[in-house]
């Protein structure tokens, strides 16, 4: 899954962008972003978002989550 899984899960519960932002406490133009591929969460944003669309982190960044993990390791060269 990418980012826009995020604005799939907000499309299937009926929220706007503008709900979504009142429901988890993040801007609208940051949860834009995310939808878009601009940025990548903090691990305190994604839990927010998905508490407000009853879902998990991992259904929604998942992948996110682990490419960024190997990149830094390969980074640092561990």
């Amino acid at each position: 899954m990418t980012s826009s899984q995020l604005k799939v899960k907000r499309i299937e519960k009926g929220l706007s962008q503008e709900d979504l932002s009142k429901a988890s406490n993040v801007s609208r133009t940051y949860i834009s972003n995310l939808e878009n591929a601009k940025q990548v969460p903090s691990y305190s944003i994604a839990f927010r978002l998905s508490q407000a669309l009853g879902t998990t982190t991992d259904e929604l960044f998942g992948d996110i989550f682990l490419s960024n993990m190997y990149s830094n390791k390969y980074k640092e060269g561990k």
